[in-house]
């Protein structure tokens, strides 16, 4: 019988096999192979494929078999026709469309996510053009990166590894594409360099180099090189629990006696506790006369939730009416208060309801804000609601160093900056709503409310290096700018808009140390070895707060910034590094003021005193005063305290003789106008 066109392609191969393989010439000549259009003959022996319908016969050219062939009805054939190739796919079109759907996805996970979103803030605000080029490029990279490799391995499993990169290729293989040292693929190779080249440049020009260089700061500082602009405000920074001692009603006091590490020891190093700390409750007259020895102009401190709430719905009334007290005595002294709610710390009673994990705590946290902006709104324009909002949610969930310890738990520390952000968001309409009284010859509005936000400078170690660009700015989003999105682009809540402007910050807030590079690939983030380190091992990196300031001025250009932390722990006596590190930080600070145009208002030095560092306790340093912790707490200026008193005195001076200046072409202008009349 006739044979189905899937039986007859299987022969028509057999017979082009069995002809590639005929014998040489002097032993008989070679069959014919079929010709495009030919019969291929069938005879009705049934013997030689076991009654399978017939054996292969001999192939003629013509379009019709001849008459005579002798060949019975059943022994009919039908032309095959041209036999279709399977379809091949373009090498490059698989990584294509890879590359192309990841881009779609990463566009569309910003698109669709809301504006405040994580997805939104790290693909549309941190990720430029750059990154989208990255994304497109880097599937294709790695394929063909796979494709040499592979090669590669080839070529040394056949010739060996001392031989792998010269050997030729055997004379009698079959030919293949072009080839670079005997195994290399040209093409892939090519490929592979201008996609590295186009992505490399791409995330080096996107990141490019420091706006100052090494050789800014190879200068010798003085006070009078740091001079700023007239209204700028200098002061210094403490928190409640950290100085004032005798907070035993909170979670950090329950933390330091019963957490333990998973080696025995205790929750603070040397197993430190807080206690009275420096006992700045009791001696505020001390820490004020070193506010007016340094000349200071404003003082950033806490007020104690726990203190003032010690029960759910109970005030006291005593212990707000000294915080009263301080903010009245500070503006009798010229010194402007700026009032912290939240700096770590929460009542007893509030940790046992859930503590951040709880997103009620928002609703007992407003309530503790508007008796204490009721108390304080007539002194006090400035005001941070929370303090580093991720510091707290990371350490205390993901490294448990901090309250409630948990290690690793993601879930819960997205739920505690959840609830900050909602404490911030209550807290921002509270204070706008009762704080309407501005300070006579303040900065003339009556309230302004910010956070404080950590923010580490994040670079990649090698912008050559595209995946440590990309993790160099997934960390800028989600680590520093992520809350800040949230609250500064707020959406509408049950109570309407947040602020005059839809907003939830009336400045940017910002608490700097030091940076970070992204090295190996973006596996590793880690201090630059450039700098020195301090003794919390920071690096030093003098550039890192002009770079911070320009970021966060060309991300919201409409709010003023303010430095509200910023500083160096130095036990050494001098303290040199903190001495260098302030002027040289002060100098690119100045740079970003006059020259780049960059609103800084006002610089905070964390800390006025040295404190209770937290889970490090009393043995790092960051005051300007020493405090002497067994010797009565006394306390004594250190080196770096002088050379910031010195900063401040020249600039007290300069703004003396511009506004002497000022004074005098007014009254200059005004003869000349009297004589003209």
């Amino acid at each position: 019988g006739t044979r189905n066109l899937h039986t007859d392609r299987q022969r028509h191969r057999e017979v082009a096999r069995r002809a590639s393989s005929a014998p040489p010439a002097h032993m008989g000549a070679p069959p014919a192979s079929p010709p495009r259009g030919g019969f291929i003959e069938l005879t009705s022996d049934a013997s030689e494929d076991g009654g399978s319908g017939g054996r292969l016969a001999t192939v003629t050219s013509s379009t019709s078999r001849p008459a005579s062939d002798g060949l019975s009805p059943r022994g009919k054939c039908r032309p095959l026709g041209r036999i279709p190739r399977p379809v091949r796919i373009p090498r490059l079109v698989r990584p294509l469309c890879v590359s192309c759907a990841l881009v779609l996805g990463c566009l569309l996970a910003g698109a669709l996510a809301p504006a405040d979103s994580l997805p939104r803030v790290v693909v549309y605000d941190c990720w430029g053009w750059w990154a989208w080029l990255v994304v497109l490029c880097f599937p294709l990279w790695v394929y063909h990166l796979f494709v040499v490799v592979l090669a590669g391995l080839r070529a040394t499993a056949r010739f060996g590894i001392a031989r792998a990169g010269v050997t030729p290729r055997h004379a009698g293989e079959h030919p293949e594409p072009a080839r670079i040292l005997g195994w290399l693929p040209a093409g892939d190779a090519l490929i592979l360099l201008v996609t590295w080249l186009a992505i490399g440049s791409a995330s080096t020009w996107a990141w490019g180099s420091r706006a100052l260089g090494a050789d800014f700061f190879e200068v010798v500082v003085t006070p009078e090189s740091l001079i700023f602009p007239t209204n700028f405000s200098w002061g210094a920074a403490t928190a409640a629990y950290q100085v004032e001692g005798g907070l035993y009603n909170t979670n950090w006091y329950k933390f330091e006696q019963d957490f333990k590490h998973a080696d025995g020891s205790r929750a603070i190093a040397d197993g430190w506790e807080c206690g009275i700390a420096a006992d700045s409750w009791n001696r505020f007259d001390e820490d004020l006369a070193c506010m007016r020895e340094l000349g200071i102009r404003s003082y950033r401190f806490g007020v104690e939730w726990s203190r003032i709430e010690p029960l759910r719905g109970s005030f006291n009334a005593t212990a707000m009416a000294r915080y009263v007290n301080w903010t009245h005595t500070l503006r009798a002294n010229h010194i402007e208060p700026l009032v912290t709610l939240h700096h770590f710390t929460e009542p007893l009673w509030r940790t046992e309801l859930g503590g951040l994990e709880n997103i009620s705590m928002a609703v007992d946290f407003e309530r503790y804000v508007r008796y204490v902006a009721l108390a304080l709104a007539p002194t006090v324009d400035w005001w941070v609601t929370v303090n580093e909002i991720m510091v707290v949610a990371a350490i205390g969930w993901l490294s448990g160093e901090f309250p409630p310890g948990k290690q690793n738990d993601f879930p819960g520390m997205m739920r505690a900056v959840d609830t900050m952000v909602e404490m911030h968001r209550s807290a921002f309409r509270a204070l706008h709503e009762l704080d309407t009284i501005a300070w006579p010859g303040g900065q003339g509005k009556p309230c302004l409310v910010s956070v404080a936000q950590n923010v580490v400078l994040w670079s990649p170690g090698t912008p050559w290096l595209p995946t440590e660009a990309l993790v160099a700015g997934f960390v800028e989003g989600y680590y520093n700018r992520w809350v800040l999105e949230r609250l500064l682009r707020a959406r509408p809540t049950s109570d309407g808009p947040l602020g005059a402007r839809g907003s939830g910050l009336d400045y940017i807030g910002l608490n700097h140390y030091f940076s970070q590079v992204v090295l190996f690939g973006g596996f590793v983030i880690d201090f630059a070895s450039r700098f020195a380190r301090s003794d919390m091992d920071w690096s030093l990196d003098p550039g890192s707060l002009h770079e911070v300031v320009t970021q966060y001025h060309k991300w919201a250009p409409e709010l003023p910034i303010v430095i509200t932390e910023h500083g160096t722990a130095d036990n050494s006596a001098p303290d040199v590094r903190r001495v260098e590190f302030l002027q040289k930080s002060l100098l690119g600070l100045r740079e970003a003021v006059t020259a780049g145009d960059v609103p800084v208002i006002g610089y905070t030095h964390w800390a006025l005193i040295d404190n209770f560092e937290w889970a490090k306790g009393f043995t790092p340093r960051f005051g300007l005063y020493r405090v002497d912790w067994k010797n009565n707490l006394r306390r004594e200026i250190t080196g770096g305290g002088r050379r910031y008193q010195q900063i401040i005195a020249a600039n007290v001076e300069a703004a003396e003789e511009e506004r002497a200046a000022d004074k005098e072409r007014a009254s200059v202008s005004a003869a000349l106008s009297s004589g003209r009349a």
